[in-house]
């Protein structure tokens, strides 16, 4: 997994735990204040299903289209690790919606 997170948004919300006297956070609390949120996630999970009932690698043209996202947003996404590329770039979409359905039982991306 190559998920990344923004270290400020990490550092703060660490700053906040250890001020409250914990040692410790869970990853799922990491993740959950430190990836970027995703609005209408479940909707944007379900075309990823459907897209890859069709067919398991797109491009970040052809899915941006079928997502009703820009291109810009995937390579967002791509950036903090959200979506599986193959070695030409291209998402694997199967991968790509078995990672957002872990996410999403750890967290609400």
């Amino acid at each position: 997994m190559n998920l990344s997170v923004d270290i400020q948004s990490a550092r703060d919300m660490m700053a906040i735990e250890a001020s409250q006297g914990k040692r410790a956070i869970s990853v799922g609390t990491l993740l959950m204040y430190c990836l970027p949120r995703i609005e209408h996630r479940a909707e944007k999970l379900e075309l990823m299903r459907k897209c890859a009932s069709l067919r398991d690698i797109w491009n970040i043209s052809e899915l941006s289209t079928q997502l009703k996202v820009t291109r810009q947003t995937l390579y967002n996404w791509k950036r903090h690790g959200l979506l599986i590329l193959n070695n030409d770039g291209k998402v694997i979409l199967p991968l790509t919606v078995s990672l957002w359905e872990d996410l999403s039982r750890v967290i609400s991306i």
